[in-house]
């Protein structure tokens, strides 16, 4: 399990990694929040691989928090997770806004998803370095 959790961290660490490169062009914006959102979800399934659950095919990051809530020592917030799922959307599929919002890749919304990004990451990290130090 710890393997398969470090992989789905690797991964997640790519997404990351991308999304701050790509956030560097205006024009890439969607696609760095796209990146955002996906490396939020496989940090988010390593976790639940570490403590043998099921990895459920789910986007939805605040309904993956609920599962992952009761494993981790840092609390995530809601609200950025409901963001990063907004912004996802929006900037994968066009006409993805809900009626009435905005959710569009703002320079403001994309740096504040990575910041969000990278604490997520942080947070995965340190519960399973605390695993392998068991």
């Amino acid at each position: 399990m710890l393997n398969q959790a470090k992989q789905w961290l690797d991964f997640a660490e790519r997404d990351r990694r991308a999304a701050v490169e790509l956030a560097t062009h205006d024009d890439l914006l969607g696609v760095a929040a796209f990146h955002c959102q996906q490396a939020i979800e496989k940090a988010m399934k390593a976790i639940l691989e570490l403590h043998g659950k099921p990895i459920p095919r789910v986007h939805d990051l605040v309904t993956l928090n609920e599962q992952v809530r009761p494993f981790l020592t840092t609390p995530i917030d809601e609200t950025e997770l409901g963001l990063a799922t907004d912004v996802y959307l929006t900037a994968r599929y066009p006409a993805a806004d809900a009626p009435g919002t905005d959710a569009s890749p703002t320079r403001a919304r994309v740096d504040r998803l990575i910041a969000t990004t990278a604490r997520i990451c942080e947070a995965v990290t340190a519960e399973l370095n605390r695993e392998t130090d068991q």
